[in-house]
This record gives structure tokens, C-alpha cells and sequence, in this order.
């Protein structure tokens, strides 16, 4: 059962990390090293922009997902795999009142049959409504999604 449960972390992780990835054609890479960026991108303008944004430390969670710290409204999440609580609840850090919804919302990298579902929200929203006593918001990339 625990090698199971680690090839569907792995290809959950697939599928965020995918979901997750570039698509800014001025950034070749953002260091984490404190390099200066500006060697890193194509524009010294676009460069000077993206070393005015504080980089945020990012937690990755154990069955997939991403949290992040912000100053302005907390904790964001990026994925929603199931049992997501629980990772937050056992890793020490607060259960985030935003979560990011992949746009690839199911990882079927394990067969066509087999699939972990990436925005399992139902579970998010019960516990911060009830035991939080406050509402979470999902953000979505579009409005077919929101439906």
C-alpha cells in the first residue's frame, strides 16, 4: 500500500509541477540564490519589475500541492489533493483560506483508469466554514471553471 501511495505522490508532483511551470517568455530563471536576476532575463526593464517582488518561501506539501506564505493575506495553496488538511494540520502550518486550482485539475499519469482528483475542495471549505468559521476562495482559470 505505501509504494502505492508513493507513485501516486510522484505523479501528482508530475502534474503540478507541469501545471505550475513557466509560460513567461522574458524569464529564463529565477534564482533563489540571490543572484541579481537582471543577468537572468532578456528585458534589463522586465528585470528591474521582477527584483521589486519579494520571492515567497513555498512548503511542498506530502501528497502534492504547494503552500505559500504572503504578507498581505496569508497562506496561499496551489493544488487541492486530497487529504490536504491533514499534510497542513501534521506539517505545523496554517490551513490557507485561498486555494489555486490547477488547470490540469486530474492526474492520470498512474492509467486511464486511475486518477487523483487536484481540486478536492469540498473537504477545504468544510473545515475552514465550520472550524475556522470563516469562507475559503478558490481561484480558477476561468469561468467555465467557476460552473
Amino acid at each position: 500500500a505505501s509504494e502505492s501511495a508513493a507513485n501516486r505522490q510522484i505523479a501528482v508532483s508530475k502534474v503540478m509541477k507541469r501545471s505550475s511551470g513557466g509560460g513567461n517568455k522574458h524569464i529564463k530563471k529565477i534564482p533563489k540564490n540571490g543572484s541579481s536576476r537582471e543577468a537572468q532575463t532578456e528585458d534589463p526593464s522586465v528585470a528591474r519589475m521582477y527584483d521589486a517582488i519579494p520571492e515567497l518561501e513555498d512548503t511542498k506539501l506530502p501528497r502534492g500541492g504547494i503552500s505559500i506564505e504572503t504578507e498581505a493575506i496569508g497562506r496561499i495553496q496551489f493544488g487541492i489533493p486530497p487529504e490536504t488538511i491533514k499534510d497542513s494540520m501534521r506539517m505545523g502550518i496554517d490551513v490557507p483560506l485561498y486555494y489555486i486550482v490547477p488547470v490540469e485539475r486530474f492526474c492520470r499519469e498512474m492509467g486511464p483508469a486511475l486518477g487523483v482528483n487536484l481540486a478536492e475542495f469540498e473537504f477545504p471549505a468544510y473545515f475552514t466554514f465550520f472550524i475556522n468559521k470563516k469562507r475559503c476562495t478558490l481561484i480558477v482559470d476561468s469561468e467555465d471553471a467557476e460552473r
